[in-house]
Formats: C-alpha cells, sequence, structure tokens
C-alpha cells in the first residue's frame, strides 16, 4: 500500500509542474501581446503629436514648432523600419530592435514585441493589423511629405498652398486615427482570441494527462495486485521447498542461532524439531572451532554483498560423525542480521570425488607418459619430413645447375653446323637431358603430395591450346618410334575454361609420354577430349589416351597408382622411369574434381581415362592462354623488346654462365658476368644495366643478400631482378619474391620462358 501512495502522489507531483509549465507559456505569450498593444500605443501619440506641432506652425510660423514636428513623426517611422526588418526572409533582429527603441518603446518590452511578431505574423489578426500598420506607413511617410512642402511654402509666404496643404493635413490626421482605432481594435481581438484559445488548449491538456493518469494508475494498481498475488504463490512454493526433505534449509540469525530448520536438516545433524524451538542449536554447536573465523569472515561478505556462493563445510552430527556438505547462505530481506541456508549433503559425493581424483592422477601420468612418446615420434618425424625436404631441395639444385650445362651447352651445339650422325647424337643426349629433368619434376611434385602442399591454381585456360603445346612436345618422342598421334577433340566443348593449364599438360604429358614409350613403332597413339557433364557454370571433361602397347594383366593394374611402382620390374629395366607419374596424375585429377582409371589387356594396349571439372568463364572473362605456354609469336616480340638491352649475369658455375651468356648474346643482348654478389655490386658501381639474372646460391655473397643492398641504394634501388637458380621448390620461389626479386626462372631454362619473362620486367634504355 505505502508503494501505491508514493506513486499516486508522484504522478500528482508530474501533473503539477506539466501544468505549471503551460501556465508560464500562457503568461509569457499573454506578456508578449500586452508588450506590442502597450509599445504601439505609442505610435499614435507620436502621429497626434506630430499633426499638433504642424497646426501650431501653421499659424505661429515659428521654426521650434516644426523641429518637434520632425521628432514627433520620427517616432512612428521607426515602428515601421522594424517591420520592414521583421518581414524579411531572414529576419534583422538587430535594426527591428533599432526601429522600435527610435519608435520610443520601453526596452523592456521591445524582445517580447520582437517575439510576438515572428510567432504570430501569419495569424489572421495579426496579418491584418500588419497590413493596417503598412497603410499607416504610407500614410506617416505622405504625412511627412506635407510637412515639408506646408514648410516651403510658409518660407515663400505662398498662402493658397498653405491652405491647401493645411487641408491636406487634416484629412491625413482623420485617416490615421482611423486606422489606429482599427490597428487597435485588430490586436485586442487577436489578444483575446489567444487568450481564449490558450486557456481551452490548456484544459485538453490538463484533462487529457488527467485521463492518462488515472488510465496508468489503474494499470499500476492491478499490477501492483497480480505482483502481491504472484509473491503469495511464490512464498507458498518456498515453504513446500522448505518443508521438503530434499535439501536442508534453516534460518539463523548473525550470532548463530537456528531460528527455523526443515527436517532434512534436522536429520542430517541427528537433532530434533523442539531443539530449535528451545533455542538450543547454534551453529557454532555443530561446527569446529577451528571454522569459526572462516564462518565470521563469510558473514561479513554475506552482510556486504546479500549472498555467498556455495562452498563446501563440515558440520558434527549429534553423535560426532563428520558430515560433508555444500552450503549457500542469503540475507532474508532487508535484515542485515538474519538469513537463509540451503545444505546439500556431499558425503557420498565427496567419496566419489576422491575416488575419481585418484582415477585422474593415474590416467593423468598415463597420458603424460604417451603425450611424451607421441611428442617424441612426432619430432622425429618432423625432423625426418624436415631432412628429407632439404635432401631434396639440396639435390634438386645440385642436380639441376650441371643438367642446365647439359641441356644448355646441348642446344647450342644443335645450333651448329653438323653432320646428320653428330646431330643424331647431340640431339639424343639432349632429350635424354630432358628425360632425367621430367624424372626431377616427378620427385619434386612427388614431394609436394606427401606434403599435402600440391595446389591447383584458377586462370583462364584455353583448351585446345594446352593440348596443342602438350602434342608438340610429345611429337619428338613420337617421330623417333614413327608413331603418328591421333586428337580428336568434341566440337561442342567450348576452347575457354577457368583452371589450372599447366597441371591439365602435366596429366595428357604424362599419360601420352608413357603411351608412346609402350607403344611398338609404326602404331597409333589416340587422345580423345568429351564433355561427360555440363551446366552453365562448369563442365566435366572426359579425356582417354589409347595406346597398342604392351598391356597391363589384371592382377598388376592395382599396382600402378602407388608410389615408386610399376607393372614389374622388367617394366623399369626395358622402359626406364621412377613410376611416380600416375601416382602425381591421380592427385592432380583429385584436386580439379575428377578421377582416372584404365582399360588394359596385355599384348592389346591400354587406354587411361581420366575426368577434371572446369569452370565456365562468367561475362566478360578474359582470354589467354597458360603463363608458361608461350607462342611463337609471343617469343619473336620478347627478343625484339630486348634487344639491345644491357644484363648482368651473376652467377657462379662457369659452365652455367657460359650457357646463358651464349643464348643472350646470340639473341643481341650484351652481358657483363659476376661469379658472386660483391663483384656484381662493384659491377653496378660502375656500370649502368637494364636488368639483372641472378643466382641465389653463391660463395662470398648469395644473391638474397645481394638483392637486398641493391634495393637500399637509391641510383639503383628499382633495377629489375629476375632469380636464376636450379633451386625449383615452391618455398624457394616465395622466398625469391620476399626478399625483393621481380620474378623466377628455373634451371635448366627453356630459351621460350627466359626471354618471354624477361621481356616482363626489363626495358632497355630505362
Amino acid at each position: 500500500m505505502k508503494k501505491k501512495i508514493y506513486i499516486i502522489v508522484a504522478q500528482f507531483i508530474f501533473l503539477s509542474a506539466v501544468m505549471m509549465l503551460l501556465a508560464y507559456v500562457q503568461s509569457d505569450i499573454m506578456n508578449n501581446v500586452r508588450a506590442y498593444v502597450r509599445g504601439e500605443g505609442l505610435y499614435a501619440k507620436g502621429q497626434i503629436h506630430a499633426v499638433l506641432h504642424l497646426q501650431n506652425y501653421i499659424k505661429t510660423k515659428n521654426h521650434k514648432e516644426f523641429q518637434l514636428f520632425e521628432k514627433s513623426i520620427s517616432i512612428p517611422m521607426g515602428d515601421g523600419l522594424a517591420r520592414e526588418a521583421l518581414l524579411l526572409t531572414e529576419p534583422d533582429l538587430a535594426n527591428a530592435y533599432q526601429g522600435f527603441l527610435q519608435a520610443e518603446n520601453h526596452p523592456g518590452d521591445i524582445e517580447g514585441m520582437i517575439s510576438f511578431f515572428l510567432y504570430f505574423q501569419h495569424f489572421p489578426y495579426m496579418s491584418e493589423a500588419i497590413k493596417i500598420w503598412t497603410k499607416a506607413d504610407d500614410l506617416i511617410a505622405k504625412l511627412k511629405d506635407v510637412g515639408f512642402q506646408l514648410k516651403a511654402a510658409i518660407n515663400n509666404n505662398e498662402t493658397s498652398r498653405i491652405d491647401q496643404y493645411h487641408k491636406e493635413l487634416n484629412k491625413l490626421n482623420i485617416q490615421l486615427a482611423e486606422l489606429e482605432f482599427n490597428f487597435s481594435r485588430v490586436l485586442s481581438e487577436g489578444a483575446r482570441w489567444i487568450k481564449k484559445t490558450l486557456m481551452l488548449l490548456i484544459v485538453a491538456i490538463f484533462i487529457l494527462l488527467l485521463i492518462l493518469m488515472l488510465l496508468f494508475t489503474r494499470r499500476l494498481i492491478k499490477a501492483i495486485d497480480r505482483t502481491e498475488q504472484d509473491l503469495m504463490v511464490s512464498e507458498n512454493r518456498f515453504r513446500s521447498l522448505y518443508e521438503s526433505n530434499m535439501l536442508g534449509i534453516f534460518d539463523w540469525q548473525s550470532d548463530g542461532q537456528v531460528l527455523d530448520a526443515n527436517q532434512a536438516f534436522l536429520d542430517l545433524i541427528g537433532y530434533e524439531k523442539r531443539d530449535v524451538d528451545n533455542g538450543k542449536l547454534n551453529w557454532q554447536n555443530i561446527t569446529e572451532e577451528d571454522s569459526f573465523q572462516s564462518d565470521n569472515q563469510t558473514l561479513l561478505k554475506i552482510k556486504e554483498m546479500g549472498f555467498c556462493k556455495p562452498f563446501e563445510k563440515e558440520y558434527i552430527h549429534k553423535n560426532g560423525q563428520r558430515v560433508q556438505v555444500l552450503i549457500g547462505a542469503a540475507l532474508l530481506g532487508e535484515e542485515e542480521n538474519k538469513g537463509i541456508c540451503f545444505v546439500l549433503d556431499q558425503s557420498e559425493r565427496i567419496l566419489q570425488r576422491r575416488e575419481l581424483e585418484t582415477l585422474n592422477k593415474n590416467l593423468e601420468q598415463r597420458v603424460m607418459e604417451k603425450t611424451r612418446d607421441l611428442l617424441s615420434a612426432k619430432i622425429a618425424a618432423e625432423e625426418a619430413s624436415t631432412a628429407k625436404s632439404n635432401f631434396l631441395a639440396n639435390m634438386s639444385h645440385e642436380i639441376r645447375t650441371p643438367m642446365n650445362g647439359i641441356i644448355g651447352m646441348t642446344s647450342l651445339v644443335l645450333k651448329t653446323e653438323l653432320n646428320e650422325q653428330q646431330k643424331d647424337y647431340i640431339g639424343k643426349a639432349n632429350y635424354s637431358a630432358e628425360n632425367l629433368l621430367g624424372i626431377i619434376n616427378d620427385i619434386l611434385d612427388f614431394s609436394k603430395i606427401e606434403a599435402d602442399k600440391l595446389e591447383i591454381e584458377e586462370v583462364d585456360l584455353q583448351l585446345r591450346n594446352t593440348i596443342s603445346n602438350t602434342v608438340n612436345l610429345l611429337e619428338l618422342k613420337a617421330e623417333e618410334k614413327s608413331i603418328k598421334l591421333a586428337i580428336k577433340i568434341d566440337h561442342a566443348i567450348p576452347d575457354y575454361f577457368i583452371g589450372d593449364p599447366l597441371r591439365l599438360g602435366q596429366i595428357l604429358n604424362n599419360l601420352g609420354s608413357n603411351a608412346v614409350k609402350f607403344s611398338n613403332p609404326g602404331s597409333i597413339v589416340s587422345l580423345n577430349v568429351s564433355i561427360q557433364k555440363e551446366s552453365e557454370q562448369d563442365a566435366l571433361l572426359h579425356f582417354s589416351v589409347q595406346d597398342t602397347g604392351i598391356g597391363i594383366p589384371p592382377e598388376q593394374q592395382k599396382k600402378l597408382f602407388q608410389s615408386f611402382s610399376q607393372a614389374d620390374n622388367s617394366t623399369t629395366r626395358k622402359f626406364g622411369g621412377t613410376g611416380l607419374g600416375l601416382v602425381i596424375s591421380q592427385k592432380i585429377t583429385q584436386l580439379m574434381g575428377g578421377k582416372i582409371w584404365l582399360e588394359s589387356k596385355p599384348n592389346i594396349g591400354s587406354t587411361f581415362h581420366f575426368t577434371v571439372l572446369l569452370k565456365k568463364p562468367q561475362g566478360s572473362s578474359a582470354k589467354t592462354d597458360s603463363p608458361d605456354s608461350v607462342t611463337k609469336k609471343e617469343f619473336n616480340d620478347a627478343i625484339n623488346r630486348l634487344k639491345g638491352a644491357k644484363i648482368l649475369l651473376v652467377e657462379d658455375n662457369e659452365i652455367n654462365q657460359l650457357v646463358a651468356k651464349r643464348f643472350l648474346v646470340m639473341n643481341g643482348l650484351t652481358v657483363k658476368s659476376a661469379y658472386n654478389g660483391q663483384e656484381a655490386l662493384n659491377l653496378l658501381a660502375d656500370h649502368d644495366f637494364d636488368g639483372i639474372l641472378m643466382d641465389c646460391h653463391m660463395p662470398v655473397m648469395d644473391g638474397y643478400e645481394t638483392t637486398c643492398q641493391i634495393r637500399n641504394q637509391g641510383r639503383i634501388r628499382d633495377l629489375p631482378i629476375i632469380a636464376f637458380t636450379a633451386d625449383a621448390m615452391e618455398s624457394n620461389v616465395k622466398k625469391v619474391l620476399s626478399k625483393g626479386m621481380n620474378d623466377y626462372i628455373a634451371k635448366p631454362f627453356r630459351a621460350d620462358v627466359l626471354f618471354t619473362t624477361m621481356a616482363k620486367w626489363i626495358n632497355p634504355g630505362k
């Protein structure tokens, strides 16, 4: 009930405040109206005095009367200036104030007059008053003119004109008096209307607020009644819980006295209800003396916060046994010295917890031992993997370096005049070196597969161009065995896709090379391409490579897609190979959303099938070739752009230096050589170059350090630097770019890749 009274009183206070605010607004508006009416009363006074002084001037011819006329006429003219200033699009308040001041209005009334004019100028009464005011201003201006014309007539002693102006003066006086009467009447009517309207508005707002207050009060009373009912229900529920045997509950006061307790708590500690009623039960009686200090600290925390979090405690049963409990406490309402406790028997749970802790401790010990074993095994595996990767990287570099010399030198020799036998020998040596390079690349790809780092790009892919590039690589091998290549591509297949042309070409090259390798001389190797499934977004393409070779027995086909495996050992001895090509091809097809399989019969031939899922270009996708596919025109254009370029070749291997230098000079470039990074820096200090081919691994100063120093020198910091190294691991490519080099050329190099890559960055003469 007390809360209800507080709420109703607060509502009345609020309503009174609103009414006082509305009364203040009404008073302020009426004060402004009164100030305006009072101020404009001076308008008539100034006009009457001006006419009176002018009439006295006619009678007495005294110039002092004319001066008084001029002073009086300026009063209503000030009102006119104020009106014009307030009627501007952006009201000029300063000039309006000066105008009303000139009209001899009281300074304390002027702000109210301006506010009333601005707020009510479109109000019908005020609008009519402004029109009257405007007419009066015109008559005042005319009165001023008559006054000065009358002065001139008197000075010239023109009797007839004096009589004429005197009549006109009387006429203007009558008109001004009439306008003044109408002006005051309209303002008075407007003031009465505003007062009446404001009163009605205040009464309406008061009634509305009163209705809202009554409705709110009614709803509030209903809500309070519902709350009281809910409290009664809650109290009944609490009482039911209190009396239940599921949870021990007791009421206490700060001196330790137990005021009330349910049967569950009494059973827990072995006491009876009469012990509580007789005041014989105190929590200090059932608690060890050592716990008194912690209990007092808990009591202080409850008084401070109103409750405490559940904590474990030990009570003493009446028979002397120890009872483990979980207890929580809170104050009762606003009482600081009384509270309630909830007690849960924890004896059995604590026993189980101790047993579980023992088991967990043993389990943790075993897990730690296993973890140490696994960690040791993991470290050993990582060390083995790192050692393997380092070994592959080093072996790749060490093999590629002489391979670059072999392939480069044999390529240079093939460009010289040779007899047929020499050309045949050198060509076969070059071909064997290319095969060896392919084996090295297979090993590197396999290492990526094992490390799960083989990635598929999504770039523009021109299907027929990719197939053509692969066929061009196979033609030399096929011609040596007089094998014919038959290519059939379904006309319905679009030419442009989004995919990885390099990896697709790698699959085709692996399968095509095997088909040529295992086919008999004079036979045919067929490549067929068709659409297996198609949608608006992508197409699943089916490729098949068919040969007429030795075939593969069914029991040996399962081994084909296993690492380092072939049909049988005699295959390796007769045809060579690592047995990795099909493993790599299988992984690539899986990454490209397809699969690979074969059909084969011994002594008849084999057909390898594979599928890849390629996306279709959407919108105006560019139709470009693979970045590794270089046409003859692109190759020639690159050489033409590079002619005359000054190149610094930094290479520590003498043979590789000679090979690269010969290729560059043969195609119109000027080359200076350095055997290490320090020599390169010395040459850069004295010579200008258009670009640098930089080996990465060199004595004295390697390519990485050399590049960093070049990028820190102002004159040559932007010089194009292209890595020229036999380290073909992917990690080395990232390292090259992170050190500031522009691009990467792997050794052994292809002439088309060498020149097109250089042409992207090197511009002779700039």
